[in-house]
């Protein structure tokens, strides 16, 4: 028997068709009505009374606020006699310990992290590089560069005579002397070995120096 609409399509065939075209509508629709079934948690989860820290065991509290009037502060670092430097938008404000201004040195590329020697050196991470200025904020030149990959996020400066670098890009901590020649490569990824070098879930590492051993975040 044939379908005058469509003689050369027998109407066996058509059928068989529109009974998988209403098969998958149905599996479809049940899927949508299944999805909106969805009801949410009986007891909701709550983090609040973990928020709550027992004000007795709080021992630090704000005492003040300055305005830095910065779009992308990067890093923080503090020197011996209580001078803060700030770092963001390509430039280094420099702060006494009041917040009053003392001076600012602006840079070509953004700081990443900031150190300052006992003598009075500044030390500035531009990302990929490492560069000096005097107390003063003269220049005093690219002390060393880490390559394309890298990404100082942290600086760590022993006895004026050791220098410890993070480096975020290529997952390790570079032991350099201070006129930036490198010493050693410290928790450098081994070539082809997985699992190897510091594990990093975001595009920083941070380390301090403190009791004779380094400490870095891992």
């Amino acid at each position: 028997m044939n379908d005058d609409s469509n003689p050369g399509v027998p109407l066996q065939t058509k059928l068989i068709g529109l009974a998988i075209v209403l098969a998958i509508a149905g599996i479809t629709g049940y899927l949508v009505i299944a999805r909106n079934r969805v009801r949410p948690l009986d007891h909701p989860y709550d983090v609040g009374d973990m928020e709550l820290v027992d004000p007795g065991l709080i021992t630090w509290h704000q005492v003040g606020a300055w305005p830095l009037e910065m779009e992308d502060v990067r890093c923080l670092a503090v020197a011996g006699d209580g001078t803060v430097l700030i770092g963001g938008d390509r430039r280094v404000v420099i702060r006494d310990h009041n917040g009053s201004m003392v001076r600012e040195m602006a840079l070509n590329r953004t700081p990443t992290a900031i150190a300052v020697a006992d003598d009075g050196r500044i030390l500035v991470a531009q990302r990929t590089r490492m560069a000096v200025y005097g107390a003063d904020g003269t220049d005093h030149g690219l002390l060393a560069d880490f390559g394309d990959k890298a990404l100082i996020s942290a600086i760590e400066i022993v006895d004026d005579d050791t220098l410890f670098l993070a480096d975020a890009g290529n997952k390790l901590v570079w032991h350099c002397d201070p006129s930036g020649t490198v010493i050693n490569r410290i928790a450098e990824p081994r070539q082809g070995v997985e699992d190897t070098g510091l594990l990093l879930p975001e595009k920083t590492l941070d380390l301090s120096w403190a009791a004779g051993h380094l400490h870095v975040v891992n």
